[in-house]
């Protein structure tokens, strides 16, 4: 009891030397902070987002068959020596021009187009 009674009055005659501890000196970080700068610098985790990405614009093109057609664009341009004769204009030419644009949608392609877009 003498002990118990020694230390409260030694306790209130240094209250300084009881007090709480400093503060750490490392910073302190949160679990959800942690955890996005350590997947922000790892690179399997850049990399698979990166095909996450691909894989989406893979499905968005696979989609996009469906809605729009295939376009095929070709010009051609020739030079002829010796000149030669055209019956369209009935004069001799020495340059040939030609383009042509061409259009294509799939009606029906039994089902391809469905099992390609489910399989990517």
């Amino acid at each position: 009891m003498l002990a118990l009674l020694a230390a409260t009055q030694l306790a209130a005659a240094f209250p300084a030397a009881i007090s709480d501890p400093a503060p750490d000196s490392l910073p302190t970080v949160t679990l959800p902070e942690a955890l996005r700068r350590a997947t922000g610098l790892d690179p399997n985790y850049v990399a698979a987002l990166g095909q996450v990405d691909n894989a989406r614009w893979s499905r968005r093109s696979a989609f996009a068959v469906f809605l729009l057609p295939a376009v095929a664009v070709e010009t051609d341009a020739t030079k002829n020596i010796p000149q030669f004769f055209n019956f369209g204009t009935l004069k001799p030419e020495s340059y040939a021009v030609s383009a042509q644009v061409a259009l294509r949608y799939d009606l029906f392609t039994g089902g391809q187009k469905v099992a390609e877009l489910t399989r990517s």
